[in-house]
């Protein structure tokens, strides 16, 4: 089945900022305080377009959601985690690749399961789905303990925060690294739906400063004393009312030990990346970088073949080819003639001869990676 180009939030301002949602990425929604403002953007993602199918699971009777049907509603009844767990992959799975699974507040959750019953239930969901290609937009509400929110923050793909005006995207799995404390203003129209527009650049660093300074636990005047500018011109700052100079913003990351771009964003770069999420396989053969670049000394592309499907790799590999096959069965043709096929689970190594073509023998899709280090 060929998936639409792109689902969407259902607001466009923040597709943009999050260059696009991605099939598989499972969204949470976290308010930073008692407003109601979680709830209009949890509905605009139940009520975009382009999914093949939506549903909701609700924690507790009595809960809708705008645009979701009641044929495609579950309710987890349940005080089993394990239990839970299964009924809602099997949902994911009916809903299948393309689809939209818009979920209750997790708070209501918590409060069935537990909190480590609900830390459960989305460790072992939120990767099923992403596995799956459903799309998941997730609320979490006030009231749940910042160990259970840092444990969902760790696991999903994006987070963004919701506060009265404003929202944060805290987590960007697969995105570029300045996305992550992006900050967009907004307003709940009469009709109940979110207007967004992006905040300026002075907003967005005086958020970096923000969080800065309070993961160091200083206070304005302590910035302001090691950037060389008086406590109000911080707290400007950290309102978006003004922006700060060069040499200040310089001094004031020499200061605290960090990279210019580490204070500008407001955090340092992970030590990992994750790539390949952006393409997705719209049948026959198709093959993607994950890494090829000056960066590594090594190449490494994922490839998906449907049944019957053939494809190549890049032209002109040097170094040794691995060929490892996580589904389906393949025939690989070698430079020198030669035809072995492998099965899942399988890596064949070609040190000599190369790579020149796989084929997919089985009767279901084929996906594996080919490697040159």
């Amino acid at each position: 089945m060929q998936l639409p180009s792109s689902p969407s939030s259902g607001v466009p301002a923040l597709d943009d900022a999050l260059t696009g949602v991605f099939w598989g990425d499972n969204v949470v929604f976290r308010a930073t305080d008692d407003n109601h403002g979680i709830d209009a953007f949890v509905r605009a993602f139940a009520e975009a377009a382009g999914y093949t199918l939506c549903g909701a699971v609700v924690f507790g009777e009595g809960r809708k959601f705008a645009g979701v049907t009641t044929s495609r509603r579950i309710t987890v009844a349940t005080a089993d985690v394990d239990q839970a767990i299964v009924e809602v992959v099997a949902y994911g799975r009916e809903i299948g690749p393309g689809g939209l699974i818009v979920f209750d507040d997790l708070t209501r959750l918590a409060a069935k399961l537990g909190e480590d019953g609900a830390r459960r239930f989305f460790f072992r969901v939120c990767p099923s789905l992403l596995r799956i290609g459903v799309v998941a937009c997730w609320a979490l509400g006030k009231g749940v303990s910042d160990v259970l929110a840092d444990a969902i923050h760790a696991i999903t793909q994006v987070v963004v925060c919701v506060g009265p005006e404003k929202i944060v995207i805290t987590k960007a799995e697969a995105r570029p690294l300045n996305v992550v404390g992006t900050t967009l203003a907004y307003h709940v129209d009469a009709a109940g739906v979110p207007q967004v527009q992006v905040v300026s650049d002075a907003g967005r660093l005086g958020l970096a400063i923000s969080k800065m300074r309070l993961k160091r636990g200083l206070s304005q005047a302590q910035i302001g004393g090691l950037a060389g500018v008086s406590p109000s011109a911080i707290s400007q700052a950290e309102r978006g009312l003004r922006g700060l100079s060069v040499s200040t913003l310089v001094r004031l990351a020499t200061a605290l030990g960090v990279t210019l771009d580490e204070l500008i964003v407001g955090h340092s770069e992970p030590g990992y990346h994750i790539r390949g999420r952006v393409v997705p396989h719209h049948g026959g053969a198709s093959r993607v970088a994950l890494v090829d670049g000056g960066h590594a000394d090594f190449r490494m592309y994922e490839f998906r073949l449907d049944p019957g499907a053939h494809g190549q790799p890049p032209a002109h590999p040097r170094g040794t080819e691995l060929v490892l096959l996580g589904q389906g069965l393949l025939m690989i043709t070698m430079t020198d003639g030669t035809t072995p096929v492998i099965r899942e689970s399988e890596v064949l190594v070609a040190s000599r001869a190369g790579v020149a073509e796989w084929r997919n023998l089985a009767e279901d899709q084929a996906m594996g990676f080919w490697l040159v280090v």
